[in-house]
């Protein structure tokens, strides 16, 4: 008896994560915001689209953006003025 393959869901992180985290990361936090300041919405509409993500996926999906941004942001300050020993980043979250 054949088994069926059940096509696993794809959700708004897993798209984060594979298709827009590497586009968002410049060598230091001065390109980190230059890619920012410059970022089209349309990549994510687009992304949210091509995997047939839900509404409230696409509002993750932006979320998640944001999110990475901080996050990223902070860590590559305090990398550049060697200050990893004094301080760190922890996850951030809109939710907490």
């Amino acid at each position: 008896m054949p088994k069926n393959k059940t096509k696993s869901k794809v959700n708004a992180k897993d798209v984060f994560d594979r298709y827009a985290v590497r586009k968002l990361t410049g060598k230091n936090s001065k390109e980190t915001i230059d890619i920012f300041c410059n970022l089209n919405y349309n990549n994510f509409y687009n992304l949210a689209q091509r995997y047939k993500l839900e509404e409230r996926q696409v509002s993750s999906l932006i979320g998640f953006k944001d999110e990475f941004f901080v996050e990223t942001l902070i860590n590559q300050v305090i990398k550049e003025n060697n200050l990893e020993d004094r301080f760190y980043c922890k996850k951030i979250t809109a939710n907490e």
